[in-house]
């Protein structure tokens, strides 16, 4: 299994970014072979002597598509433009996960001739600089280029060169590239990488290292303009001075003197446009005045905004640490077109009527019951321990007399948990509770929680329980089932509405602050709430320690074959130092080809920026050191924890809708 296992996100974001290029050289390269095919045709018909001819028909062709090939890249730019388009406003549009932190004011329209000056000047400084210093003929292929760019005619030089190409590469590198980099990565690795990539495309070394310089500058305004037009601009007039400069043969009249002069001239004003830029283009930001605040964009921030925002009519901001929205419920498609659940396995179950209608509003549902198999020496049995896993494991009349003894003491369809069978005075029902321990509670209650059970709070242990039932399921809610088209696409719609408003990979802890009893959001007094779902010790930078949680580490897996264990999820409760196998088709009932597997790891939480808190470890004395971090919000009555982390405590999703709910119809003074 670990030859196949690896990365599916690294892999989607890595071909994310690089394929806008690949896209538009693909349909470079369809355009050239039909209009190539299409001039062999109309060769051979109007010479027919030579029709025969393959060398003279090809080498034709060729020498004519050579000559206009800035007319062939038009083409393919016109026919790539809306597709570019259409994806950039895809990638703003992905929902609600890729809003804009902040709206911003408009730049004056003037200050864009800073940039075409930069623009104009970095030309001809970085042109110049080439030349003298010899670059131009470093590893050839740029004399090629220019005889392509400039042997079609004027013409089409200008409306492609200086029209079409820089809009079309603007949208690839700065309006694609850019904008996914800076997302994953940040401004930085975004300039960089998008700089480095139009070097590289441009396949030569003059013009390579000619296009970094300048594709860091081009990214550099779009960061402080804050609109693809800022870097268009800047490429239109680089281009446009370079095709007059190089139709009046202006370089080849100068002197080596004023070669360098003109050099270090256009380098230095394309340097003092940049300060000026820096100094003078000041992007303010404009806040919306907000009534509720949350953080985090999980089922209980995302519950309590659409209640705050759709009855209350509440302006609500979410601050979403993370990248996405649904908190640890976030799924996606990998690389292989799987629906997975990126931090582990979630499934709806609930016995509350108001919680399903609820979540009905925003999704139908995959009518799925969970059946989870436990992996004892290899074979697979279900848990939690039921009366087909009596059967399943000790001999056939032996298991008829457990099973009669545990339903005249206990009842049909009772959930005891195993320490009270380990605790019976029955010899019989307490052999039962010592094999489940054993062989399903102990191993994989160490692994999960790195102590003994007996270290373990008992609310923790009674998950874990006997069922005297010949029910398979792992729950017996009322209500059971999987958002059909994802976790994803319900959060999609639970937040989409007009008085939420969402910042992705903000912190919380640069926006508020807490101090002589008032909050602050950006330095200034907050009057509305605040409603935290994020880990409570940390807002507080662990004043008195780090609240204990094990974190969970994954490995991913694709086979191409149809199945790969025969329920979703099997618990390895012995010997293996995993936990548990979950194969993800098998949740959500989705039709694909081939099958991703999930292998998890329990390990302590040890560290914040790297990993990620799962599960409390609740005993008295973390309870008590939360009750201390609870304490320090005594004095701030419009600050609410909610949630496993906030709270310190472990809720099923249906538990944390309810709570969600209840602290809305509180907020909101309605009667449940």
């Amino acid at each position: 299994m670990e030859a196949v296992m690896k990365n599916e996100g690294l892999i989607k974001k890595f071909w994310r970014v690089i394929y806008p290029p690949l896209l538009f050289l693909t349909i470079s390269i369809i355009i050239e072979f039909v209009v190539m095919l299409g001039y062999m045709i109309l060769l051979a018909a109007d010479n027919p002597a030579m029709a025969g001819n393959v060398n003279f028909l090809v080498n034709t062709t060729t020498e004519w598509i050579m000559s206009h090939a800035v007319m062939l890249t038009v083409i393919a730019g016109v026919v790539a433009l809306p597709i570019f388009i259409l994806l950039m406003f895809g990638d703003r549009r992905r929902s609600i996960r890729e809003e804009k932190h902040a709206e911003y004011t408009k730049v004056e329209p003037w200050k864009f001739l800073f940039i075409a000056v930069m623009g104009v000047f970095a030309c001809i400084g970085m042109n110049l600089f080439i030349s003298i210093t010899g670059i131009i003929n470093w590893g050839g292929g740029f004399e090629d280029t220019a005889e392509a760019i400039y042997g079609g005619g004027m013409f089409w030089t200008v409306i492609g060169v200086v029209f079409v190409i820089p809009v079309v590469e603007e949208l690839m590198f700065r309006g694609l590239i850019y904008n996914r980099m800076k997302y994953y990565a940040g401004v930085v690795p975004a300039i960089l990488v998008s700089a480095v990539y139009f070097a590289i495309y441009h396949m030569n070394v003059p013009q390579g290292i000619y296009a970094f310089v300048l594709g860091v500058l081009m990214a550099w305004v779009y960061y402080r303009y804050k609109t693809i037009l800022a870097p268009v601009v800047f490429h239109v007039s680089a281009n446009a001075i370079s095709v007059v400069l190089t139709y009046s043969e202006t370089f080849n009249k100068l002197t080596d003197v004023q070669y360098i002069i003109m050099c270090i001239v256009g380098l230095v004003v394309a340097a003092a446009m940049f300060v000026t830029i820096a100094k003078t283009v000041k992007v303010s930001v404009v806040e919306e005045k907000y009534d509720t605040i949350i953080i985090g964009a999980g089922f209980a921030g995302a519950v309590v905004a659409r209640e705050l925002a759709e009855y209350g009519n509440e302006k609500v901001l979410i601050l979403e640490k993370r990248a996405h929205i649904g908190g640890n419920c976030y799924d996606s498609y990998d690389g292989h077109g799987v629906l997975i659940h990126n931090y582990g396995p979630h499934i709806f179950h609930t016995n509350s009527k108001r919680v399903y209608d609820y979540l009905s509003k925003y999704t139908t549902w995959y009518n799925y019951s969970h059946e989870v198999g436990a992996n004892i020496g290899g074979r697979i049995v279900p848990v939690p321990f039921n009366i087909n896993t009596l059967y399943e494991v000790f001999p056939e009349d032996e298991a008829k007399i457990l099973e009669a003894k545990l339903l005249e003491k206990y009842g049909d369809g009772k959930r005891v948990p195993i320490l009270e069978l380990m605790q019976s005075e029955d010899e019989s029902v307490k052999k039962v509770g010592q094999f489940v321990y054993e062989n399903i509670f102990l191993k994989y209650t160490m692994k999960q929680w790195g102590q003994r059970p007996e270290e373990v709070d008992p609310s923790v242990t009674a998950r874990v329980p006997v069922v005297l039932s010949r029910d398979n399921r792992y729950f017996q809610d009322v209500y059971q089932g999987m958002p059909e088209y994802g976790f994803t696409p319900l959060f999609e719609k639970l937040l989409k509405h007009d008085n939420i408003k969402i910042r992705l990979n903000a912190d919380a802890k640069t926006a508020i602050e807490l101090k002589d009893e008032k909050i602050y959001f950006n330095d200034k007094p907050f009057d509305g709430k605040v409603i935290f779902t994020g880990p409570v010790d940390e807002f507080f930078d662990c004043r008195f320690g780090r609240l204990p949680y094990r974190s969970l580490n994954f490995e991913w897996g694709y086979f191409e074959q149809d199945s790969f264990q025969q329920n979703a999820v099997i618990n390895y409760t012995v010997s293996e130092d995993y936990t548990r196998i979950t194969e993800f088709k098998k949740l959500t009932g989705q039709k694909v080809a081939g099958t991703t597997v999930m292998r998890e790891y329990s390990v302590p939480y040890e560290n914040s920026s790297t990993q990620i808190p799962y599960y409390a470890i609740m005993n008295d004395e973390n309870n008590a050191l939360y009750s201390k971090y609870k304490n320090l919000l005594e004095n701030y009555p419009n600050f609410y924890l909610l949630g496993r982390l906030a709270e310190y405590k472990y809720y099923n999703i249906d538990g944390i809708v309810d709570k969600a709910l209840e602290l809305a119809d509180s907020l909101l003074g309605r009667v449940k």
